[in-house]
């Protein structure tokens, strides 16, 4: 068996995600062509929310276990959302629509899910703790160190370190923010700012 599918993740043997992404655009595209022909019966936001909750959902959900996907495998799954504003709008769809429908592109929406499992590893209670992120500690007492910093481990392309990157750059008022809801709403504002600026650009 070159894969096996665990809590609804395809894990190859190598630890590539190609059979994974296979699956996911497979799954979406069968519920979306059974969407399609409801789609002249259905106003706008009905259309939006079938779409987001049986197939958006299938298309983000355990996306932090593979956020450090290949450019060409994040490009199938950003074909699969287009298709989804395609419907919801009724026509042919470019980035800028897609943002109208207040939805991250799949590279964003991954790096935003990934930051608020960063957040739940920080501050919540009930995170484990043998899963807990290092915080950076200063030698020195800086006006930089008041803002958290998470420790950028040795080895690149893992959890801990894609997750102390993405947190890192985050503003400090928003590294230092407790409230999960608060700092959920002001990541998703920086990262939908980040995307409008790129087509802008």
């Amino acid at each position: 068996m070159s894969s096996a599918k665990l809590f609804g993740t395809h894990i190859d043997h190598n630890l590539k995600w190609e059979e994974n992404v296979k699956q996911i655009s497979a799954s979406c595209y069968r519920t979306l062509v059974i969407l399609k022909k409801l789609r002249i019966f259905v106003p706008f936001h009905i259309r939006k929310q079938l779409v987001q909750a049986l197939v958006l959902s299938k298309l983000y959900y355990n996306c932090v276990v593979y956020h450090n996907l290949p450019h060409s495998l994040v490009k199938r799954l950003q074909r699969i959302q287009t298709a989804c504003a395609s419907f919801v709008v009724g026509k042919f769809v470019k980035s800028e629509d897609i943002i109208k429908l207040s939805w991250l592109r799949v590279k964003e929406h991954i790096e935003w899910q990934l930051l608020k499992v960063v957040h739940k590893a920080i501050f919540s209670p009930e995170w484990p703790g043998y899963l807990r992120l290092k915080q950076f500690k200063h030698n020195r007492t800086l006006r930089s160190s008041a803002a958290m910093q998470l420790e950028i481990p040795l080895v690149s392309h893992i959890y801990q370190d894609q997750a102390a990157k993405s947190f890192n750059i985050l503003p400090e008022h928003v590294r230092n923010c407790i409230d999960f809801n608060q700092f959920s709403k002001m990541t998703f504002k920086l990262l939908m700012k980040k995307v409008k600026d790129n087509l802008s650009a």
